[in-house]
């Protein structure tokens, strides 16, 4: 099978290689859709995943495909099944798993970081990693995870029905952080983006107002859109600027989400006293635990509009090119199409 196989720092080949047979408990998916993510950037650029990466990789942590072998002891997932897969496999008994925290397992696999991932034609993976779906097309079941890592914002962040936000960001995490706000109870978003054509995207998704942030101080945010203040404001970016503006803009009593994922060496410079004076609490969220089966339901239900979010399809010999380049992705979301 082809793979795209990285085999060090900013050094992608696209190889033959063998597929994996699975084990007992394991199941083979021939991939269909494999999203790009700011991950998979990082990793290609020398940086850490949600874990560190081993080399060489078959990275790609965002897909959807069909079921093609099962193992022996898989008895309810059946070759032909639509599947998609959580990436993020914990072991269940070190202490972190075992006191509610297993996103920070002290054993944790991460497929297309630490084990072969899904920008492959083919991909082996435990059983218990598996999820199925019928409704969706290939495009929007590989967004799944991502929604997931989205969904983990509201188990984190407290938040009340008719709050307003503010969405600092609005590519493919901020897309799906509005339709996520607007189900949690938003009574006005907000969305804060650079580029135009996703400014469009995000008022077509939900967003009550999109603006350019570099024309609107941060402070005056709010009112300039009308209201008295931000109850929620998400960062989406991970960029000290913009982490900078969510917090001017938040107000009183508001609340902070960092959720874009910055470099391992960025520094933050803050004045608590602006926290303390405002009394604003200011939080963070990793990964996914605990919600990749509600996210695989709420996007079954039709409830959020992910496939209005992908911005170009490419093949293996594009990929290079679209971790390379920012600006292949300011569309919205690249998918890899096998």
């Amino acid at each position: 099978m082809q793979a795209a196989v990285l085999v060090g720092k900013e050094h992608l080949e696209i190889q033959d290689v063998l597929p994996a047979t699975p084990g007992e408990d394991e199941v083979t998916i021939e991939v269909r859709s494999s999203g790009v993510c700011g991950t998979d950037v990082h990793i290609y650029r020398g940086a850490e995943g949600s874990t560190d990466a081993v080399f060489p990789l078959i990275m790609g942590h965002e897909f959807s495909g069909v079921v093609s072998v099962v193992g022996s002891k898989v008895k309810d997932i059946l070759p032909g099944d639509k599947a998609i897969v959580n990436p993020n496999i914990m072991c269940g008994y070190c202490n972190p798993c075992r006191s509610g925290h297993n996103a920070f397992c002290e054993n944790h696999i991460a497929v297309g970081v630490n084990r072969p991932g899904g920008f492959a034609e083919k991909i082996t993976v435990p059983k218990l990693a598996v999820h199925t779906f019928v409704k969706s097309d290939f495009d929007t079941a590989a967004m799944i995870e991502p929604l997931s890592c989205c969904l983990n914002v509201f188990e984190t962040m407290p938040h009340s029905l008719g709050d307003s936000y503010l969405i600092v960001g609005g590519g493919p995490i901020g897309m799906m952080m509005l339709q996520l706000a607007r189900l949690a109870g938003a009574r006005f978003l907000a969305v804060a983006e650079l580029v135009a054509a996703k400014r469009e995207k995000c008022l077509r998704l939900g967003a009550d107002v999109a603006f350019d942030s570099r024309g609107v101080p941060a402070s005056m945010a709010a009112r300039h859109h009308g209201i008295k203040q931000f109850d929620m404001v998400i960062d989406c970016v991970g960029l000290p600027l913009t982490q900078s503006y969510s917090l001017e803009a938040a107000g009183r009593g508001s609340r902070v989400m960092f959720f874009g994922l910055g470099g391992a060496k960025d520094i933050l410079e803050v004045k608590p006293y602006t926290l303390f004076n405002r009394q604003v609490p200011v939080y963070s969220s990793f990964i996914n635990p605990y919600t990749f089966t509600r996210t695989v339901e709420i996007v079954e239900s039709g409830r959020v509009n992910l496939s209005d979010i992908v911005g170009a399809h490419i093949g293996f010999q594009d990929l290079a090119a679209v971790l390379e380049d920012d600006t292949t992705r300011s569309e919205g979301k690249v998918i890899l199409k096998l």
